[in-house]
């Protein structure tokens, strides 16, 4: 595709925002931790969200399956980056 071509998306293209499953907020917080991971290679990036998924966890909000899969998808990214 040409990168002068404009799309246009017409309103019955865009999905509404009921059909969303992911926040905004967290849309914002996804981005912040990627961008410290990613661009500073910060290794300690996910800490916060390692602590808070831990208290969930802690509190049964989620999981011990769904903690585990996080674990797992952050030792494959500290994998990628050495």
């Amino acid at each position: 595709m040409n990168p002068n071509t404009v799309i246009s998306k017409e309103d019955e293209n865009i999905r509404p925002t009921e059909d969303e499953n992911i926040r905004p907020t967290e849309v914002g917080t996804i981005v912040d931790y990627l961008s410290r991971y990613v661009l500073l290679a910060d290794a300690h990036a996910f800490d916060v969200a390692n602590a808070k998924a831990k208290q969930d966890l802690i509190h049964g909000i989620i999981p011990v399956k769904e903690y585990k899969k996080l674990l797992d998808q952050e030792e494959r990214l500290e994998l990628l980056r050495n």
